[in-house]
């Protein structure tokens, strides 16, 4: 019942779509995705193949096994870079016409203590993970509205809920996405016309086999972690984009409980972080990190 209701009201309260249809059978939808070159958004790609037009924007060079890829473009692009992501933006628009879903899928990561994270490291950390959703979302909701048609999904992370030492910009980053997301979707709902006909899924994986943990999942596992195939996200993100509703997704979902931790009491809260960040200041001291 309780998923019932949280589904309900993550949908204002309606079973059916507002605005215009979607319609996943060929070339009708065009998807963006950030980061897309490779780790979930790699995957997402492919699991898109076919069934709509895709638009990767990426700092790094297309994979070969994705040139083959029907109906895909790829726009080299600096998402830090305000003036970049407004021309290229307006090249899509033209080449290939108005994305009607925006993944922002794009992330760096960092493991260094808070006395030892130099400041330029941290503001790309921050540009990269948090303000480029800005930059994406001022570009492409607009003719959503317009449309009447639009699903925004943001990538966040466990993170978003657990602070572990040494991640400080990395977590800091994640949380912040919470209340953007937040932020947005009541925006759509109360401040912009036809705002109601755009969908906002927020997505929270943990651990995954990509290139941010590369070279360090034996170690994670070792202290009892758990580290997912990255298909599992991309399944359960591009599974949310054809069901055409907004929602939460917590992957895996045996974590959800994990998201309610601030709500826990604060002597519950600090042994599980204490527990948590012994844990990984020994993870961190094994991998040299």
């Amino acid at each position: 019942m309780s998923w019932i209701l949280s589904n309900l009201a993550l949908n204002g309260w309606s079973w059916s779509k507002k605005g215009e249809p979607w319609d996943f059978s060929g070339t009708k939808e065009i998807v963006v995705v950030t980061g897309g070159c490779s780790g979930f958004g790699k995957l997402m790609v492919e699991r898109f193949a076919g069934r709509a037009k895709i638009v990767i924007l990426d700092v790094s060079p297309l994979p070969k096994d994705l040139q083959s890829v029907p109906n895909l473009k790829y726009y080299r692009c600096d998402l830090t870079n305000r003036n970049e992501v407004g021309e290229i933006g307006a090249s899509i628009k033209a080449d290939v016409g108005d994305p009607s879903i925006l993944i922002n899928n794009a992330g760096i990561s960092n493991t260094a203590p808070i006395l030892k994270s130099p400041l330029e490291v941290v503001e790309k950390m921050f540009k990269v993970n948090l303000l480029c959703h800005w930059q994406t979302v001022q570009e492409f909701l607009p003719n959503m509205l317009k449309n009447k048609k639009g699903h925004i999904v943001t990538i966040a992370s466990m993170a978003s809920f657990i602070s572990m030492p040494g991640s400080s910009d990395y977590c800091s980053s994640k949380a912040a996405l919470v209340a953007f997301h937040e932020v947005l979707t009541q925006e759509c709902r109360h401040g912009y016309e036809n705002g109601d006909c755009i969908q906002l899924t927020i997505v929270h994986p943990s651990f995954a086999s990509t290139p941010i943990l590369r070279g360090h999942e034996g170690e994670l596992r070792k202290m009892g972690a758990s580290v997912m195939d990255p298909s599992v996200v991309a399944d359960a993100v591009v599974n949310q984009v054809f069901r055409g509703r907004s929602g939460r997704l917590i992957v895996p979902s045996s974590f959800s409980l994990l998201s309610f931790i601030r709500g826990w009491p604060i002597w519950l809260q600090e042994i599980f972080r204490n527990h948590l960040s012994r844990n990984m200041m020994r993870f961190r001291k094994n991998v040299g990190a």
